[in-house]
């Protein structure tokens, strides 16, 4: 195991550098994975990233194509165990890599992120004090627009079961209505910023 530190040390590098850019992507649901792993029970909260897995099969199994975003703030209360978490941080590392997901600084990124490519967002978050403006964010976020788009999920006899149905062809284009109407909004409020 000489080789699982140095590969762990170029993997945190390579987190720290990431940028968040990814306005052309093509995804339909956006799963929100910090929300996910996280699982209180008796006033214990813990982190299994092993949730993700079963949530990422299950959206791809209903025909969605899903982006998973981890903030940078929960793989840092993993490392530094702050939070129990259940497995390795080389595993959930391992796990982030393979699956391709996302490190995001805040969740305004993920969901600006979401709402430009018209995707779901899988989440139990309600972004209240987003909404509410006890916490500010440096984006403009169509809040009507989010909870539109927010899909709930829960865990039942250890199967995942998201609040979503099976992908039809009219989902896609619905999705690409949400983008188009979102853009002719931004365009629509430079021009009377001018």
């Amino acid at each position: 195991m000489a080789g699982s530190g140095a590969v762990n040390k170029d993997f945190l590098k390579a987190i720290r550098k990431t940028e968040v850019i990814l306005l052309n992507a093509e995804y339909d649901i956006v799963i929100d994975g910090s929300n996910l792993i996280n699982h209180s029970e008796k006033g214990v909260t813990k982190l299994i990233p092993s949730r993700l897995i079963k949530a990422i099969r299950k959206v791809e199994l209903l025909g969605y194509i899903p982006l998973t975003c981890i903030d940078r703030s929960t793989y840092s209360q993993a490392k530094k165990q702050k939070k129990p978490l259940e497995g390795s941080i080389e595993d959930f590392a391992k796990l982030i890599d393979e699956e391709g997901m996302r490190f995001m600084n805040r969740d305004d990124e993920m969901i600006d992120h979401a709402l430009q490519c018209g995707a779901l967002i899988l989440t139990n978050d309600r972004f209240k004090k987003w909404k509410d403006g006890t916490e500010k964010t440096k984006l403009d976020i169509d809040w009507d627009m989010v909870d539109d788009k927010l899909v709930q999920w829960w865990f039942e006899d250890g199967f995942f079961m998201p609040e979503l149905l099976k992908k039809s062809s009219q989902t896609s284009k619905q999705s690409g209505k949400t983008a188009t109407i979102r853009i002719n909004k931004l365009a629509n409020s430079d021009r009377n910023k001018t």
